[in-house]
């Protein structure tokens, strides 16, 4: 259950709220340290969460990595299964003209690329089974290499 207190006082809420509020009266003139501030923090975000993967991942060890039955389910799915059909579909939008052809290939770069390194980190923080999520993580990255190559020239192929 959630309480309208805890979404009224959720941090990420409070901050985006105070964003609004700052945009909107041009902070960024009056006191421009607010956005190198930002800026500092916003690169911080990218490290950190590539440090947490990193620890999660120096857990497991590379033997097991393939022995996972989950992770060829997950790649399948993540990485043939879902760039095809969405670019299928990005596909047929562009062949009745409503998108043009950069549409196509940005939904086919968005949908093939491997599992979020965010995967992990947001499955530690809802205590779940992180090295179910770490090994996905690591196995979609490492088929990628030979996936992404393999569905961009059959695209190319087609189109």
């Amino acid at each position: 259950t959630v309480s309208f207190k805890k979404i009224i006082y959720n941090p990420v809420l409070i901050a985006f709220v105070l964003g609004v509020v700052c945009n909107l009266l041009g902070a960024k003139k009056i006191v421009p340290e607010i956005v190198s501030f930002s800026d500092h923090f916003k690169n911080l975000v990218t490290p950190l969460a590539m440090l947490v993967l990193g620890m999660k991942m120096g857990n497991i060890k590379f033997s097991v990595l393939f022995k996972y039955a989950q992770l060829y389910i997950v790649s399948l799915h993540k990485l043939i299964v879902m760039p095809v059909v969405a670019t299928a579909v990005a596909f047929c939008l562009y062949r009745f003209g409503y998108v043009g052809l950069e549409i196509v290939n940005a939904v086919f770069i968005a949908f093939a690329m491997p599992t979020a390194g965010l995967a992990p980190v947001f499955v530690d923080k809802f205590n779940s089974d992180i090295d179910c999520a770490t090994i996905c993580t690591l196995g979609t990255t490492i088929f990628s290499i030979i996936t992404i190559p393999l569905l961009y020239l059959l695209l190319c192929s087609i189109i």
